[in-house]
């Protein structure tokens, strides 16, 4: 299927029967009357593709994608930042007055 200017492919995840072909083929032909009334949007049609994928066509159709908020799942709570703190490395000077002392 052609979208402005890309080709889109993509797996429908079906067996290739000549019943899912015929499914598939008359998807596609309401996708591409879509796409020929300006009513097309890549995210709404693909909502599985990639976040990243989601912005690109999104700029491409002039809108930003911007995904709802997910809730959080209870039993994968967020993990709590940890404190990091690094210091500079001894100079050589240091090193020495530490090591003899």
């Amino acid at each position: 299927m052609r979208f402005l200017p890309f080709r889109i492919v993509k797996s429908s995840g079906l067996d290739d029967t000549p019943e899912n072909r015929q499914e598939l083929q008359e998807w596609v032909d309401r996708q591409k009357e879509k796409i020929a009334n300006g009513t097309f949007v890549f995210a709404e049609v693909f909502p599985g593709a990639a976040a990243k994928e989601k912005v690109f066509h999104a700029q491409l159709e002039g809108w930003d994608y911007r995904p709802e908020p997910q809730p959080i799942d209870p039993s994968h709570p967020p993990q709590k930042p940890v404190a990091c703190h690094i210091t500079p490395p001894h100079t050589a000077i240091e090193q020495t007055a530490e090591t003899h002392g």
